[in-house]
């Protein structure tokens, strides 16, 4: 095999492709990145029986083949290549790889028992990227990362006809992100539980105009989400467990509701937070049109800071996780915020102001005052 390649479209190819290569292979096959070239196209693979990547690339193709090498050396190195032309040739065992005066020698990996990657599902739809991306990153800050508890680690993916809806938990905030989509049919109606690092990682790395998500059918053995855009293609395993029944969560109605600016508040926030602990609460006082920020207390540094608001309905005070509390305002990303109560010891609701059926909710517990 041999091949000539630009470097700046190779190394994003091999780069997208190796990103899911595990960093504790069970077998040396399972590090591998399978290079396949023939018709002047790349076909990129990395597998580890949960999920697979397949990027492609056009490239002058002198001689077709295939040969497996260690995908993250391999990625490492174009990485760091001058912006020249690559040239890849297989000669027995070794990869030789010459992009101007640079040259290496890479081992092959036999490719015998290399696994073949899983068909993308048939059954699902498209959503233009941003969106997607948008609302993805909106919901995973509130995922949980305990492997003990596989449920949390997942976005619940809830579609009804061209409704689609993003949902995660790690048992102290809720996400959810309501978004319309094109479903292949108007009747569609799927629930799944994807990996949140999985579902993550694709909406921050995959370009272009629109995202096809796919989804096996119920009668299919294996449960997978396909995901694909311009040149690259993925599948998720699903998570085989139950996702709390979050809609029972979010309260119907509030006796309070404070609204201000979104920076401010969060601006506020980090600064009185450097004086407390990483698991502190900052304490808010929402009383007469402003809500006042402390945190810390006793001998200990302390930090006071006030923020004009509007209030409707009675004063409260609560407190909450200033981290908690800071990646729910980022999250929105609006200029202004709606915080919605119903008393100091239930969870309040963030949501963008102005909004009279909030496409974004961010849930969040209030932390207990001694």
């Amino acid at each position: 095999m041999k091949f000539q390649v630009e470097k700046s479209a190779f190394s994003d190819a091999v780069s997208w492709a190796a990103r899911t290569l595990p960093t504790r292979p069970a077998t040396p096959t399972l590090a591998g990145l399978l290079i396949e070239a023939d018709k002047g196209e790349l076909h990129l693979s990395s597998f580890d029986f949960a999920t697979s990547a397949k990027s492609m690339v056009a490239a002058e193709v002198y001689n077709p083949g295939r040969v497996l090498v260690n995908g993250r050396i391999l990625a490492d190195i174009v990485k760091a290549l001058p912006n020249k032309p690559i040239i890849i040739e297989v000669t027995g065992a070794r990869v030789e790889l010459t992009c101007d005066r640079s040259n290496f020698l890479l081992p092959t990996i036999p490719d015998n028992d290399y696994p073949a990657l899983p068909d993308l599902p048939t059954h699902g739809g498209t959503i233009p990227t941003q969106i997607f991306a948008e609302a993805v990153t909106m919901v995973a800050t509130a995922a949980g990362i305990d492997s003990t508890l596989p449920m949390l680690t997942g976005i619940k993916v809830e579609i009804v006809g061209n409704s689609l809806t993003f949902a995660a938990t790690d048992r102290y905030r809720l996400a959810v992100k309501e978004i319309s989509w094109n479903p292949d049919s108007p009747n569609m109606e799927i629930n799944a539980l994807v990996p949140a690092k999985n579902l993550a990682d694709a909406a921050r790395t995959l370009t272009g105009e629109n995202i096809r998500l796919t989804f096996s059918a119920s009668d299919d053995g294996e449960k997978l989400i396909g995901i694909e855009a311009a040149n690259k293609k993925m599948t998720s395993r699903l998570l085989d467990a139950e996702f709390p029944k979050y809609r029972t969560l979010l309260p119907t109605e509030s006796s309070t509701i404070v609204t201000l600016n979104t920076q401010s508040l969060a601006d506020s926030v980090k600064r009185v937070a450097l004086v407390a602990d990483r698991n502190s609460p900052v304490r808010c006082s929402f009383q007469d049109g402003e809500v006042v920020l402390t945190a810390g207390a006793g001998d200990d540094p302390t930090a006071t800071e006030v923020v004009e608001c509007e209030i409707d309905g009675d004063g409260l005070d609560i407190a909450f996780n200033h981290q908690y509390l800071i990646d729910g305002l980022n999250a929105l990303g609006t200029e202004s915020t709606q915080l919605m109560f119903t008393s100091p010891n239930r969870p309040a609701v963030l949501a963008a102001a102005g909004e009279k059926e909030p496409s974004y909710r961010y849930l969040l517990m209030p932390v207990r005052l001694g």
